[in-house]
């Protein structure tokens, strides 16, 4: 959650600049799903939904949820 390209994405969050982030899928945002999750949660405190082409929207969810949920749409 160090790379450049995510530190202009958080600030661009809370400063409002936009309503949504457009991800490929959770993987490419990070490796680790905790800190990925975590990662994830601020926005979603500033408003700002985590969209993944392949998972879909990424809600602010308890870890054990939001993994199953990616789980799931892996199996489709």
């Amino acid at each position: 959650m160090d790379r450049e390209g995510i530190k202009e994405v958080s600030a661009a969050a809370a400063s409002g600049q936009m309503d949504a982030v457009l991800i490929k899928n959770v993987s490419c945002l990070g490796r680790d799903i905790l800190p990925t999750l975590a990662y994830i949660a601020q926005p979603n405190r500033w408003g700002v939904e985590a969209v993944s082409v392949t998972e879909g929207i990424i809600k602010n969810i308890v870890p054990n949820e939001a993994i199953d949920h990616i789980i799931d749409t892996m199996q489709m």
